[in-house]
């Protein structure tokens, strides 16, 4: 299971749990070029740990007539720890690998009283200076001694004593640490002008209260939701200022559909954590930021914290989330995961995203090879297991992802992600009974509202796969119901009835409740943009966008955020026939150094509006050259390879409306794009049996089918109304409910040629070259440009593409680029397709 997944709120809440240190290579994780980049960044983070003192804090020990409660000989070396860790001129080494080092020299902390022994104990940890101490209760004063002995020859170098008479254990403690800390630190510093806050990294003073935060956070790490949501409530209760509690909170109540519940315990975060330190208030800030999709913000929290401190692994993992979940780059956010492994190498969630974006990029054994890594952290653990059938599932290994299931499911019956997937597994395959017999059972047993909502919004699917509307709306209904935070089911209501005023009124209510949250500096803008694009779809509800759309631009500061919005309301302005504001206000937000940051949007989303507002815009006599050229040398200056090549897309539409059809062609052709009208159109085919039932097309080599008059008068020789880039099979091919479409593109090649094809689709998809089936991706999601890739190589001649998408209900088309390896078009080929013009008894449309 992804960390992230659902929507994008849930999907871009990140936290920090963990500080780290960097050590020896643990597992190399590939070869790819992507990997030397990472290399590179944690060369960079380790020179630059370097520049610091490392130290290594050994664990307390106490007077054998110590009489002191048995917490305090952590809390003594956790607080200590903690205190230390504020310091950006000190790199401290994690407990754990203090521990490994002990066990591998065979050696104790009572053997350190021998030099030898401690230069041995710095070596290993390559620590500048070790830190050690004593303590003991003599009746109710609290006695520390702390000696630091230097790495050359293992000899103490100072000694220090503390002592605190208060009653109270824990406040002795607090203070005993305040004396030490304040005293350690300006001996390890290069300069200490001020005595420090301690415990500033931890945020509470109560040791109960940190016991079930830790424990609560264990619960979210195995995806436990439900079981950290009252540990978390625990922690509050005993330290109600326990600022990071209450963002894990938060954090855990949004997994599970609470978003209005967990509202005031982030405000609550954020409020407490102005009095800690930087390292802790800038994960709770950039929580918050993103929540209010102030997404910049977010990034420039991360990377002031790495900048302090490099070592740290854990802002690096959230950083890599957000490459992962809200950027979609998925090579940054590999290099992000492994450097967090790098520092960290028993980092288990790094493991797990890291696994999915290999994935992503195609890189699958190198996935599955990460997971088997993250199984021997996690043995009894059911994520690891969960999240290798995912990814089985998504290559259409369906029947070995179920075992895998039911593996993960052999560890915790009720872990509510593998019997979800595990229902939909049935799905794939077209077993339907089976689906709903888990999908029940599943119902019957889950009491949290998210759970409960998406196992009805599982069981309407269950009835659109056969056929069954009424009783989909039924399930869909009740989900809404259950959980009527998460707008997506009220939409997909409106969808399957777009005539039913009652489902209008729905749609109409959300847009006027994200007007009243924009209004009181809630979740400002959290689903603008998506809720936006649903309006447009709609034609419903625009004068509500529209002015959230104004409210978000008046309000946020984020670049990112305020440009989205921006490029959304030139075109509602294009609709309206004006497009002199939006033009002023994109000129205000051309930042280009931001886009590094920003998200590719998706064809259903945002490019088909765009796009078709080209065309509307082409009617009523505007510049659209002018226009189309301005956003590709925006994206040239951006250096966003997304915006690159849409920007060039827009400019060969621009010239195809304009009749200059062979300019057109050879742009899209110079990004390796062919154009709409080259593709040859089979279908629909009614799907009763799952993702993998088979139809003629792919049953038969296509140079046989072709030749054959019997099939051949099937092909559709015509292309889209939309000039996009984006092949329209819905439009094509007019599919509804449960159908399949297939695609055929000749490519004509010069020379044997080693390839890539990319691809992104609103469907599942399977892909042949020359009836090798070279992709097979069982994913539902939005058209996203180079969103797969593959490899493939191109024969001397004649090369055929077939490409069959389908999908239950919803858009159902393709992206597709033909590129070298490094993402370029290739030379000395063309995508003419005279073999099948010539066959097809139907009209025929060359080029675009």
């Amino acid at each position: 299971m992804k960390k992230m997944n659902e929507i994008l709120i849930i999907a871009t809440l990140l936290i920090v749990v963990s500080c780290g240190d960097q050590s020896d290579r643990k597992i190399r994780l590939g070869t790819q070029p992507i990997t030397a980049l990472m290399r590179q960044e944690v060369e960079t983070i380790q020179i630059a740990a370097a520049q610091k003192k490392k130290v290594a804090l050994l664990d307390f020990q106490a007077d054998s007539s110590a009489n002191a409660p048995a917490w305090l000989q952590d809390g003594l070396k956790q607080k200590l720890l903690r205190a230390l860790a504020q310091s950006p001129q000190l790199n401290l080494a994690p407990s754990r690998f203090v521990g490994d080092a002990f066990v591998k020299l065979g050696i104790s902390a009572s053997d350190l009283t021998d030099d030898r022994a401690g230069q041995r104990l710095a070596a290993e940890l390559n620590a500048d200076v070790l830190v050690a101490g004593r303590f003991h209760m003599d009746d109710t004063i609290l006695h520390v001694d702390v000696e630091l002995r230097q790495r050359q020859d293992g000899q103490v170098i100072r000694q220090l004593s503390a002592q605190s008479a208060k009653a109270d254990t824990l406040d002795a403690l607090n203070s005993v640490i305040a004396d030490l800390s304040f005293t350690l630190l300006g001996l390890l510093e290069e300069k200490q002008e001020a005595k420090p806050e301690v415990y500033a990294d931890i945020s509470t003073t109560s040791k109960e209260a940190y016991k079930y935060f830790i424990a609560g956070v264990e619960k979210m790490e195995q995806f436990y939701f439900p079981d950290a949501v009252p540990l978390f409530i625990k922690a509050v209760e005993i330290d109600t200022t326990f600022a990071t509690a209450y963002q894990n909170l938060a954090y855990a109540l949004i997994n599970l559909g609470y978003e209005e519940k967990a509202r005031p315990y982030l405000e609550k975060a954020v409020k407490y954590s102005h009095a800690l330190s930087f390292r802790e208030e800038a994960p709770i800030l950039a929580m918050q930021a993103l929540l209010a999709g102030e997404f910049y913000t977010a990034v420039q929290l991360y990377n002031q914290v790495i900048e302090l401190y490099p070592e740290d692994d854990g802002v690096h993992y959230e950083l890599g989330n957000y490459y992962f979940s809200v950027a979609h780059n998925y090579v940054k956010a590999i290099e992000k995961y492994e450097t967090t492994i790098e520092l960290n190498p028993k980092h288990k969630m790094a493991y797990n995203q890291l696994a999915y974006a290999y994935a992503y990029i195609g890189e699958i054994d190198h996935a599955f090879h990460i997971l088997e890594k993250y199984a021997e952290l996690a043995p009894d653990e059911p994520n690891p297991f969960d999240s290798y059938a995912e990814l089985l599932q998504r290559e259409g290994r369906l029947q070995e992802s179920i075992r895998m299931y039911r593996q993960a499911l052999s560890l915790n019956a009720d872990f509510w992600p593998s019997r979800d997937h595990l229902a939909i597994a049935y799905q794939d395959l077209g077993h339907i009974r089976k689906a709903e017999k888990i999908l029940q059972e599943t119902l019957a047993n889950s009491s949290e509202k998210r759970f409960r909502a998406s196992t009805l919004n599982r069981l309407a699917y269950n009835e659109l796969l056969q056929g069954n509307v009424a009783k989909a709306e039924e399930y869909l209904q009740s989900a809404a119901q259950e959980n009527p935070e998460n707008v997506g089911y009220k939409i997909a209501l409106l969808y399957l009835n777009r005539s039913s005023a009652e489902y209008e009124k729905y749609f109409i209510d959300i847009l006027k409740k994200e007007t009243d949250e924009i209004g009181r500096g809630g979740f400002k803008g959290n689903r603008l943009l998506y809720l936006a694009s649903w309006a447009l779809y709609f034609n419903v509800g625009l004068d509500l966008v529209d002015n959230l759309l104004e409210m978000t631009i008046a309000s946020s500061s984020d670049p990112i955020t305020r440009r989205a919005a921006v490029a959304f309301k030139l075109i509602f302005d294009l609709r309206s026939g004006s497009t002199t504001e939006a033009e002023n206000l994109f000129d205000q937000v051309t930042d280009h150094q931001t886009y590094q940051y920003a998200g590719p949007a998706s064809w259903s989303n945002y490019w088909r509006y765009y796009f078709n507002s080209l065309q509307l815009a082409h009617k009523r006599g505007f510049p659209i050259r002018d226009w189309a050229a301005g956003l590709y040398h925006f994206g040239g200056a951006s250096t966003n390879p997304h915006f690159q090549m849409n920007g060039t897309i827009a400019m060969a539409a621009a010239e195809h409306l304009l009749d200059s059809g062979d300019v057109a062609e050879k742009m899209l052709n110079d990004i390796g794009v062919p154009c709409e009208g080259d593709w040859k159109i089979i279908g629909p085919f009614d799907l009763q049996r799952g993702f993998h039932q088979q139809f003629w097309p792919e049953k038969i080599a296509v140079d046989r089918w072709i030749g054959n008059d019997k099939y051949s008068k099937a092909i559709i020789t015509r292309r889209d109304e939309l000039f996009d880039g984006y092949v329209d099979l819905k439009e094509i091919a007019g599919t509804s409910l449960n159908h399949a479409v297939y695609a055929l593109l000749e490519i004509n090649s010069k020379n044997f040629k080693n390839v890539r094809l990319r691809f992104g689709m609103n469907g599942r998809l399977k892909a042949w070259l020359n009836d090798e089936l070279v992709m097979m991706k069982n994913v539902r999601g939005d058209a996203v440009l180079d969103e797969y890739i593959t490899p493939a190589k191109l024969r001397i001649g004649t090369n055929y593409l077939l490409v069959r998408v389908d999908d239950i209900m919803g858009e159902i088309g393709f992206y597709f680029r033909l590129t070298d390896l490094d993402g370029n078009s290739v030379k000395d080929v063309q995508f003419h397709p005279a073999t099948l013009a010539a066959r097809s008894n139907r009209t025929t449309y060359y080029g675009s």
